[in-house]
């Protein structure tokens, strides 16, 4: 049996937190929770939208406080179970003196500090600890002597171990395998010594290479554990783009590979996740194996404005936001041939809302597809780094029979505010997908826009 703490800590939660993940409360163990009543009036305001995730959070926490014994919410706490600690609305919200000498402003957050040092001040035997994912707040409140922490029970220990869904093996040993392969297309992979630790993983892609000066063989392949064996990919070209590198030629193998349900294609810029994405995508539209493809992005819009109050119509909000997905399809226009640019034209479209009556390309802000069940389609979430697990949840809950999900996104570009490579979207899903049998991962790292753009991402 677990022995319980001896001294408990008091958790003061704020906005930040209960928006990134309502859930939140259930997280810190025998711990007692405080949350401010400026918190419940800041939520007041997030939770009037209709798509986004944290009008979801916002709605789901105040409708779980409603059903609490509110006598006992605001006088005490109400107990979270067996074994857990208390919650408890503070109402108390008056700016404390020494918030008062130190920051001038009359704010939300100022007030939330006050909280934490209040509560402290009260109960010197107890550790209190403000929980916030906003980087300047925990500043302010270190600077008044309270301990302040980000939010952590959703980050990813040990992200940059992040799966990366491929490997290279070299051995001179490989040498019979590699053959083996190229002449019937697979072998066993318990060909290869046990000596090399290769660990399978289904859908894990594997560069083979013999350096014996004689040979210099190699091989690109794909693991499957229900045959236990590697089988050979080669490289395609889908919609006029071919792979210029092996990661390349694995993520468009991962898109056209009809096992697979949910693709994430994640690495820094210019490493092509996108425009091979959109293109294996468009290949498959062709071939008539879905009926549309959807491609939106998680769209950071300027003041945290939803995109409903933006000026102008659909076109006009998102066509700002989604400027890297056009350029990507215009390149694809270019590589096709004329008469291929013209058949790609007259699928391309913005609408408000997809149908299954296809076929055709796209365009879609994100935050407009909750509640829809997708069919038939191969959907392409671009920037997904700037989503929050939540978010890519919902995204890929959509998908009805048919339909294929592919992510794209780069982990050390995170543009959304209270987002960090370990707690995205993204990167949840790689690694609560790593080895799934209808799912497939590939991290790209060779930059092929440009010599100037591979330089400045790897040293700026």
């Amino acid at each position: 049996m677990k022995k319980k703490q001896e001294n408990p800590k008091t958790f003061v939660l704020d906005t930040s937190v209960i928006i990134h993940d309502s859930s939140c409360i259930k997280n810190f163990a025998e711990h007692d929770i405080k949350i401010p009543l400026c918190v419940i009036e800041e939520l007041d305001n997030f939770k009037k939208g209709q798509n986004d995730a944290k009008a979801f959070h916002a709605r789901d926490l105040t409708r779980t406080l409603d059903k609490m014994d509110s006598e006992h919410l605001f006088d005490g706490g109400v107990s979270l179970g067996q074994g857990k600690g208390k919650l408890s609305v503070e109402t108390n919200v008056d700016l404390h003196e020494l918030v008062k000498a130190k920051f001038s402003a009359d704010i939300v957050d100022h007030r939330i500090i006050s909280v934490a040092l209040r509560y402290k001040e009260e109960h010197p035997e107890r550790e209190v600890i403000l929980i916030t994912k906003d980087t300047n707040l925990r500043l302010k409140a270190r600077s008044l002597k309270i301990k302040a922490e980000d939010y952590e029970s959703d980050q990813l220990k040990e992200i940059d171990k992040l799966y990366k869904g491929k490997i290279m093996i070299e051995d001179s040993s490989l040498s019979k395998i590699i053959n083996l392969i190229y002449k019937d297309g697979k072998a066993p992979y318990s060909m290869i010594k046990t000596s090399l630790n290769f660990q399978p993983i289904h859908n894990m892609y594997v560069i083979l290479r013999d350096p014996t000066p004689a040979t210099n063989n190699s091989a690109l392949a794909r693991v499957d554990i229900e045959q236990q064996c590697l089988v050979r990919v080669e490289k395609k070209t889908v919609s006029g783009i071919t792979p210029r590198n092996a990661e390349q030629v694995f993520a468009v193998d991962a898109v056209l590979n009809p096992n697979t349900s949910l693709v994430t294609l994640y690495g820094k810029a210019g490493t092509g996740k996108t425009l091979l994405a959109i293109a294996a995508a468009l290949e498959l539209l062709k071939e008539k194996r879905c009926k549309q493809i959807i491609i939106s992005a998680a769209l950071v819009p300027v003041g945290n404005k939803d995109v409903g109050f933006l000026p102008g119509d659909l076109n006009e909000k998102v066509s700002p936001y989604m400027q890297g997905l056009f350029d990507n399809v215009a390149f694809i226009k270019t590589q096709i041939g004329k008469k291929g640019a013209t058949e790609v034209e007259k699928y391309f479209v913005i609408k408000e809302k997809a149908n299954d009556d296809g076929p055709y390309i796209v365009i879609q802000p994100l935050n407009t597809i909750r509640g829809r069940s997708i069919n038939n389609t191969v959907f392409v979430l671009d920037e997904s780094q700037n989503t929050t697990p939540h978010e890519a949840k919902t995204a890929i809950t959509r998908a009805g029979e048919n339909t294929k999900m592919i992510l794209c996104g780069d982990i050390e570009q995170i543009d959304a505010p209270y987002l960090g490579k370990s707690d995205n979207g993204l990167a949840h899903v790689v690694y609560k997908f790593k080895g799934r049998v209808m799912s497939a991962n590939v991290y790209l790292e060779k930059g092929e826009r440009s010599a100037l753009a591979t330089l400045a991402s790897e040293i700026l």
